[in-house]
C-alpha cells in the first residue's frame, strides 16, 4: 500500500470504527497534528516545509488529494450518494483543519475550534468560545483585548 493510500485506509478505519464519525475525525486529526510537531525532527521538517512557499504548496496538495477518499467515507457512513456536496464540503473542511492547526500555536485548541465550528456551525461555537474565555485568568483576557484594539486601530477605514 503506498503512503497516500495508507493516509486515506487510516481515515476510513477512523471514520467506519465509531458511530460517532465526527468525535473520529476530530480525534484523527489531533492525533496527525501532534505527530508532526512530536519529535524534533518532525517539527524542524514542517517547519522548513511551512516557511518555504513552494513547499508549502505542495505538501498542502499532497494532503488534499485525500478529499474525494474521505468525502466517499463520510457518504457512506452517513448513507448518502458518493457526490453529496455536504459530504465533500465537510471532508474539505475537516481536511484543511489539520493543515490550520498545523499552522497554529496552540494546536489543540485550533483543533477544537475547528471542529466545534464544523459540528455546531458558527453561532453556536461563538458561544462555547465564549464560555471558554472565562477560564482565561483576567489580566490575561485585558492584555488580549488591548492587543486586539490595538491591531484594530492600525487597520485602514473601510
Amino acid at each position: 500500500m503506498t503512503r497516500s493510500g495508507a493516509h486515506s485506509f487510516q481515515q476510513s478505519k477512523a471514520v467506519r470504527r465509531r458511530p460517532q464519525f465526527f468525535d473520529a475525525l476530530r480525534r484523527y486529526v489531533r492525533t496527525r497534528v501532534e505527530r508532526a510537531g512530536a519529535d524534533g525532527r518532525s517539527s524542524g521538517f514542517i517547519e522548513l516545509v511551512l516557511t518555504t512557499p513552494r513547499l508549502s504548496d505542495y505538501w498542502r496538495g499532497m494532503w488534499m488529494r485525500h478529499e474525494q477518499a474521505l468525502a466517499r467515507v463520510i457518504a457512506a457512513q452517513l448513507g448518502k450518494p458518493d457526490s453529496d456536496p455536504w459530504c465533500s464540503a465537510m471532508a474539505h473542511f475537516v481536511l484543511e483543519a489539520f493543515i490550520l492547526s498545523v499552522r497554529a500555536t496552540d494546536t489543540p485548541r485550533t483543533v477544537d475550534a475547528a471542529f466545534d465550528i464544523l459540528e455546531h456551525g458558527w453561532r453556536r461555537s461563538r458561544q462555547n468560545a465564549s464560555r471558554s474565555r472565562a477560564s482565561i485568568p483576567r489580566k490575561r483576557r485585558a492584555i488580549e483585548a488591548k492587543k486586539v484594539r490595538r491591531r484594530s486601530n492600525q487597520l485602514p477605514p473601510v
